[in-house]
């Protein structure tokens, strides 16, 4: 799972998708929900983000669970525009606080 930050341009690049939890998935070769035992030993499986989790650390709200996954054919879960903003605003604070070291 790589993310990378671009200083100047302030854009952000992902190496994954954010894929619903619950959302059915029949890539990772067996039929399975996203999140489930089966898709957490996916080998496209890198991590998940959970709005409470992710509030307590980080301050941005999200209302839904998504697992991230690298399957080159898996594309972003419909209206998951606010944990990518939540993700995103994170991942920027993260990298500008790492400035002031």
């Amino acid at each position: 799972m790589a993310t990378t930050y671009d200083y100047q341009t302030r854009k952000i690049e992902r190496d994954f998708h954010f894929v619903r939890w619950d959302e059915k998935c029949r890539l990772g070769g067996l039929p399975c929900y996203a999140g489930s035992e089966r898709c957490t030993k996916c080998q496209y499986y890198v991590g998940s983000i959970h709005p409470f989790s992710h509030y307590l650390k980080f301050g941005f709200r999200m209302n839904d669970s998504y697992v991230f996954c690298k399957h080159p054919e898996k594309k972003d879960s419909e209206n998951c525009g606010e944990a990518i903003y939540a993700f995103n605003n994170a991942l920027e604070h993260q990298a500008l606080c790492a400035m002031d070291y």
